[in-house]
């Protein structure tokens, strides 16, 4: 439990409006992305430098089931461009894949909001 509460102290450090984010990159360079502590560093850590497509297409890829917590946290008014490429590409994939389960719950988490 000690490790969840220092990786998540430290995403807080890095990623929040204290440090300027091209202090963080040359450390960011340094975190793989392999580890679910990695990943949330990055796509943070993107997310704020205003990567939303690209972070979307990762939480798409990676946890989709997150995605829509993702999407109305940070792709509020200044970004609905990103929201709207986001729902069809969300349902286009619900379709494709093989098991949505997944993906069907994040839709249906959105229409219960």
């Amino acid at each position: 439990m000690k490790d969840f509460y220092t990786s998540t102290s430290a995403q807080s450090i890095l990623c929040g409006p204290s440090l300027s984010i091209a202090s963080v990159v040359p450390l960011l360079e340094q975190i793989s992305e392999d580890t679910l502590w990695g990943f949330s560093l990055h796509l943070l850590c993107a997310t704020r430098r205003g990567h939303y497509n690209s972070s979307i297409e990762k939480l798409l890829d990676r946890c989709p089931q997150a995605i829509i917590a993702y999407a109305n946290h940070h792709l509020q008014d200044r970004h609905m461009a990103s929201w709207q490429k986001l729902l069809p590409e969300l349902c286009s994939r619900t379709r494709e894949a093989m098991d949505n389960s997944i993906l069907l719950a994040a839709l249906q988490g959105q229409s219960s909001n």
